[in-house]
């Protein structure tokens, strides 16, 4: 390993009961003292390794927090600072876009732990033109592969289905498609959150007005 990756995995990686909640909380604290290193890292260090060494630690990451009791919220926030951090690296380290691809597959709709989520629209620069359609590919193969939702609650809202309308909600804000984020997020506008999303979602493109608009029908 690294010299970062001496530094920082040990924090993150753990064999220790963390069943209760002050031994997690105790963890947790290291977890943060691992991304704080790794943010600093990012702001002058190597940004191949600072992206490597991110990624291992996610991947230990979502291991540790699956057996803990992370009712504080600590380790989850210390999870969600590496994505954010493993995707503004992406670029900056010049990940091979077919392998980046892989990797956002695999840890949307593969993964144990499934309730995080990843950003495509904070990889678009990494992915570039060809990297994104890839990706775009890949999700449309899973939609095949799935066929239409059925009646039954447990798939209609499967963690695959649900992960699918997420990302053709944050596809949509990448296109700066005002008809699909509104099909996307404010769906029927029955509901005070799909609208409230769709509002931000359409500020998020800077369509001002609408987002405006669309959030007084709350």
């Amino acid at each position: 390993m690294s010299s970062l990756a001496d530094d920082v995995l040990p924090l993150i990686r753990t064999r220790a009961d963390l069943h209760t909640w002050r031994a997690s909380n105790a963890h947790g604290a290291r977890m943060q003292e691992a991304v704080a290193m790794l943010q600093q890292a990012a702001a002058h260090g190597d940004p191949v390794e600072v992206f490597a060494v991110t990624q291992k630690a996610i991947a230990s990451a979502v291991t540790v927090i699956m057996r803990a009791d992370d009712s504080s919220g600590i380790m989850g926030d210390a999870i969600r600072s590496l994505l954010e951090l493993h995707a503004d690296m992406a670029a900056p380290a010049q990940v091979a876009p077919a392998k980046l691809v892989d990797w956002m597959i695999t840890f949307q709709f593969h993964s144990d732990c499934d309730f995080f989520t990843i950003d495509p629209v904070r990889y678009a620069a990494a992915l570039g033109d060809v990297g994104m359609a890839r990706y775009r590919r890949r999700i449309d193969e899973i939609r095949d592969d799935l066929g239409p939702a059925t009646d039954d609650l447990r798939d209609r809202y499967s963690h695959a289905r649900v992960m699918l309308h997420y990302n053709d909600q944050r596809l949509a804000v990448l296109d700066r498609d005002v008809d699909a984020i509104i099909r996307t997020h404010a769906r029927d506008e029955r509901a005070a959150a799909w609208l409230h999303d769709a509002a931000k979602a359409l500020a998020e493109i800077e369509q001002y007005d609408l987002a405006i608009e669309t959030s007084l029908k709350v």
